[in-house]
């Protein structure tokens, strides 16, 4: 630590949050950034519901299945069955 780095800090500590840098009027996008919001349970199950639609769409465009075998009784078996046999 150098002799004027301890002096910053005693400044940096004393500026309120809403300090404009080098005065330009902008605020430091890291002291005026709104805190994060802990995701809900709907949340991430609308965003992990979302991802898996992409990956079996993709899995399908790729070994060239028709989006309309979803429709088959035979494809809801299945994904009752993979979703009651969980992980592994």
């Amino acid at each position: 630590m150098y002799q004027g780095e301890s002096d910053v800090e005693e400044i940096v500590s004393k500026l309120p949050r809403s300090a404009s840098i080098a005065g330009h009027g902008r605020k430091d996008s890291f002291l005026s950034k709104p805190k994060s919001q802990q995701m809900t349970l709907k949340g991430m199950i609308k965003g992990t519901r979302n991802m898996l639609g992409r990956y079996v769409g993709k899995w399908f465009y790729d070994k060239r299945i028709p989006f309309d075998a979803a429709n088959s009784p035979y494809f809801d078996l299945w994904s009752v069955q993979s979703r009651e046999s969980g992980p592994g």
